[in-house]
């Protein structure tokens, strides 16, 4: 049986797609949140044994840093909306490898593949003792395909930009409970299961120097994008 991480890493990379703007109105909060992580409707028990089953994100003020281990790879998120750069750092079998995207380029990758728009609702939820509110937004495909999905978000970490970095770019705080694509017709749902205050250091978010920077088209190669 092909082995599932390759397309989950390839998939982070070519969802890059948000709008980056200079954090304001940003909540002041340093911390740790778990989410867990699980399959959408009915998947092959071999294929979900390769599935991420949690991730955790630290979290300090505009910063934020989420690792997602998937079998023998670990996929490290970094944003920084005050540089305005996201680096990926992937570090799977074949070895250690960097990429940091700009603003420029996340823009151009949204409007080659999508328009969203957003629903804000009134309906809230309790999930890992935040009362988050309820998002629903529209994804249309070039082609004309729409696709709804729901969002539960808390204003409480983050700012309104919090994730410019990715196509949930609308959503004004950190997302709770959220679902993604990552390819194979798998969808992923995750859900923050406990959210720990406490300091975070400056230093987890630098990239550590034994991983090797790529381009996003090399790393598309390495990844079996072609």
């Amino acid at each position: 049986m092909k082995n599932v991480f390759p397309i989950i890493l390839l998939s982070a990379l070519l969802s890059v797609t948000g709008t980056i703007k200079a954090q304001t109105n940003t909540k002041s909060f340093q911390g740790t949140i778990t989410f867990s992580i699980a399959p959408v409707g009915t998947v092959d028990a071999a294929l979900a044994a390769q599935l991420p089953k949690s991730s955790t994100m630290s979290v300090k003020d505009t910063k934020s840093k989420k690792e997602t281990a998937q079998g023998p790879a670990v996929i490290t998120e970094i944003t920084d909306a005050t540089t305005k750069i996201y680096t990926i750092l992937l570090d799977i079998p074949t070895g250690k490898y960097c990429i940091k995207l700009t603003e420029d380029s996340i823009r151009k990758g949204l409007a080659k593949k999508m328009t969203i728009t957003a629903k804000f609702m009134d309906s809230t939820k309790v999930i890992a003792g935040y009362t988050c509110k309820k998002a629903v937004l529209t994804f249309k495909d070039v082609d004309g395909t729409e696709n709804n999905e729901t969002v539960f978000y808390t204003e409480e970490i983050g700012g309104k930009d919090f994730n410019y970095n990715n196509e949930y770019y609308l959503i004004p705080g950190l997302m709770m409970e959220y679902v993604k694509n990552t390819g194979m017709d798998i969808t992923l749902k995750y859900t923050a299961s406990e959210v720990k205050k406490g300091k975070i250091s400056d230093k987890i978010f630098m990239t550590p120097a034994d991983f090797k920077e790529l381009t996003p088209e090399e790393a598309k190669k390495i990844l079996g994008g072609d």
